[in-house]
């Protein structure tokens, strides 16, 4: 026996996921439907992304490190940068420490405590299901009841703040 399963002929059955040399591998057409959803992603996120890391490399017309510089030569551009680092490394562990153990336990589940878990992850990200996780009048509340002066402060600060250099 070759280590995979016998079918009935007596022949080791091969894995279709398997590569044979020489043949290739059809796309099953369910998976074109993700093509959307990723051209989506990569116009509203990663161009922009990439966009704004290209135009920090230049100053005065030519490529340089000038930005970066300054930001870290001032204290409060270090500081930023070391609290997000922080923040950053802190969220990460956090969601290893619970996504880790939680898909685990979700293979190992029955169908209906996969949907009723999966459910259970998604209604926060609904307004009523942060509502119902967080409370009434609890903090993601608040803060979505003051997103129009916070982006409006937004607005008028941060060119003000470039204007000074403060």
């Amino acid at each position: 026996m070759m280590g995979g399963a016998e079918s009935v002929s007596g022949r080791a059955s091969r894995s279709v996921y398997e590569r044979r040399p020489g043949i290739r591998r059809r796309i099953d057409p369910w998976q074109l439907l993700v093509l959307p959803a990723s051209a989506y992603l990569l116009v509203a996120f990663a161009a922009p992304l990439a966009l704004m890391l290209a135009e920090s490399f230049y100053a005065d017309g030519g490529l340089s490190l000038e930005n970066y510089a300054r930001v870290l030569a001032d204290s409060r551009g270090l500081q930023a940068t070391a609290n997000t680092i922080r923040y950053a490394s802190w969220v990460t562990l956090g969601c290893i420490l619970l996504g880790v153990p939680t898909a685990m336990a979700m293979t190992r589940a029955s169908a209906r405590t996969q949907m009723i878990v999966l459910i259970g992850m998604l209604l926060p990200i609904t307004r009523h299901g942060r509502i119902l996780a967080l409370g009434v009048g609890g903090p993601v509340e608040r803060l979505d009841a003051k997103k129009d002066n916070i982006l409006q402060e937004l607005r008028v600060g941060i060119p003000r703040f470039l204007e000074t250099g403060e």
